[in-house]
């Protein structure tokens, strides 16, 4: 996540520098109200992406095929980690010990309560070249910031569509891919429903 200011002149994401990585938006400005106002004037913005495919792409940055570790374990994982660090009102509740890369993405950008997004815009992976380019207008920064993104960090390793992945089994009996991705968007339904993934 970044920020830029309101008017495109500056650039500066100094003000949000010195918080711990993977805290949800919502404890960082609770924890520290001095953000309030200046978060309030920066065009923020936060990238998302499918949950099946973050999940995924999870598992395979992790190694854990490596370990013979089943992606359908690795996706019963994830539904713990949300049914124990998100309440039935979809609050966050903080668990010492969850994998913050389990956690729901609403989590982070969204307030305490789940109820309001807290970042301006919202850029999708999956169209991630046409976002950055519609929010670089949007902020009044084209000549300013970059028209193109350029690659970095990028994962190594097979793409997420020819991932070889196991099937689930519900009482011995084994699942299609295509239900197990309908079962990580049903744990990842506030994920679906903000961001439009899903059915």
């Amino acid at each position: 996540m970044s920020a830029c200011t309101q008017g495109g002149d500056t650039h500066d994401t100094v003000p949000f520098t010195n918080l711990l990585t993977h805290t949800p938006l919502s404890v960082r400005l609770t924890a520290d109200p001095s953000l309030q106002n200046p978060w309030r004037t920066y065009h923020t913005f936060a990238i998302v992406r499918d949950p099946y495919d973050r999940l995924v792409s999870a598992y395979q940055q992790l190694h854990l095929h490596t370990y013979s570790y089943p992606f359908a374990r690795f996706v019963d994982d994830a539904a713990h980690t949300v049914a124990t660090c998100v309440d039935s009102n979809g609050n966050y509740v903080y668990q010492r010990g969850a994998n913050v890369f389990l956690l729901p993405q609403y989590v982070f950008v969204c307030s305490a309560d789940g109820r309001a997004l807290l970042v301006r815009h919202v850029l999708h992976f999956e169209s991630l070249a046409h976002d950055w380019q519609q929010l670089v207008r949007q902020c009044g920064a084209v000549g300013q910031l970059p028209d193109v993104l350029p690659r970095r960090n990028r994962s190594g390793g097979t793409p997420v569509a020819n991932v070889s992945l196991h099937k689930r089994y519900v009482g011995g009996t084994p699942v299609a891919n295509a239900a197990l991705r309908n079962w990580v968007y049903t744990v990842y339904a506030r994920d679906c429903a903000w961001f439009g993934y899903g059915g």
